[in-house]
């Protein structure tokens, strides 16, 4: 998820033409972090803060989560006790 978010800012920077002090501006993210999510370096990123940055891109973001049971069984494992 993180990372369909990051590609998005990307293509939103890279269509506008948006430079990275401009969007910087924009965002209130500093340039350092843009660098980082162009990186894919997105380890200190939440999905809400890169929902944020896209929004204050003028982005509209929407998720959708879908939730199904399990069509198989869970794997399990047994350890027997010592002896």
């Amino acid at each position: 998820m993180r990372s369909i978010l990051a590609a998005r800012i990307i293509n939103v920077l890279d269509e506008s033409g948006m430079t990275i002090r401009k969007a910087q501006e924009a965002t209130g993210t500093g340039t350092a972090d843009f660098s980082r999510i162009r990186h894919a370096n997105l380890g200190r990123f939440t999905i809400d803060r890169l929902m944020q940055i896209l929004n204050r891109l003028d982005q509209d973001v929407e998720v959708s989560v879908n939730v199904h049971p399990r069509t198989h069984p869970r794997p399990s494992l047994t350890i027997p006790a010592p002896t």
